[in-house]
C-alpha cells in the first residue's frame, strides 16, 4: 500500500465515523450535517486514493446536502421540483463525464465508476423527503452500493465502514420506525 493510500484510509476511517453517527439521530437536520462533514471527508480520502468518481460524487452530495438542508426556505419550497431535477442533471452529466475522462475506457472502469453515481443519488435523495423512516430505508439502498466501490478503490476503512453503516441505519431502523410502529399496536 502506498502512501497516499494509506493517507486516504486513515482519512476513510474518521469519515466513517462520522457516518456511522449520522444515522443514529432522529433529527433530519443532524443526519445532513454529520454526512456532509462526512462527506467532505470521503473527498479528499478518494483523491489520495485516485479514485476521481468518488472525488466528483461526494462534492456533489455535500452539495445537495447543504440544498435539502435549507429546503424549508421559500425558494426551495417554491422551486422544490425544479431545482432537484436541475441539481441531479448536472450530477448525471458531470458524473459520465469524469467516468469518461479520468481513466481508460473499459467496461469495468465504466461499470464501476456508475457505482458511486447510483449510490449517492439514493443516499441524498433520502434528504428530500419529509418522513425520516422512508429516508432512512431509502439510504440504506445507496451502503451496499458503496461497499462495492469501495472494495474496488481499495478503500479498506470506508468498505468496512459500509458494513457497519449498514447495520447502524438498520438499527435505527428498528430504533425509531419499528418500535414505533409497535408501540402504536400496543397502544
Amino acid at each position: 500500500m502506498t502512501t497516499m493510500q494509506i493517507i486516504g484510509n486513515i482519512i476513510g476511517f474518521v469519515a466513517v465515523a462520522l457516518l456511522i453517527i449520522s444515522y443514529q439521530f432522529n433529527s433530519k437536520n443532524k443526519v445532513i450535517f454529520f454526512y456532509a462533514t462526512s462527506t467532505t471527508l470521503y473527498i479528499f480520502q478518494y483523491f489520495f486514493l485516485g479514485a476521481f468518481e468518488g472525488v466528483y460524487t461526494e462534492i456533489f452530495a455535500v452539495l445537495i446536502s447543504i440544498v435539502a438542508g435549507y429546503q424549508t426556505k421559500e425558494f426551495i419550497k417554491k422551486h422544490k421540483k425544479l431545482i432537484i431535477f436541475m441539481l441531479y442533471v448536472l450530477f448525471f452529466v458531470g458524473g459520465l463525464i469524469v467516468i469518461f475522462t479520468t481513466k481508460e475506457i473499459t467496461l469495468i472502469n465504466v461499470a464501476f465508476g456508475i457505482v458511486p453515481i447510483i449510490a449517492n443519488t439514493a443516499q441524498t435523495s433520502a434528504f428530500w423527503m419529509k418522513n425520516e423512516k422512508i429516508m432512512r430505508i431509502v439510504s440504506l439502498a445507496g451502503a451496499p452500493l458503496w461497499l462495492i466501490y469501495n472494495v474496488f478503490t481499495l478503500s479498506i476503512f470506508p468498505a468496512v465502514g459500509n458494513i457497519f453503516m449498514i447495520c447502524s441505519i438498520i438499527i435505527s431502523i428498528i430504533r425509531y420506525d419499528v418500535k414505533k410502529e409497535s408501540k402504536k399496536i400496543d397502544e
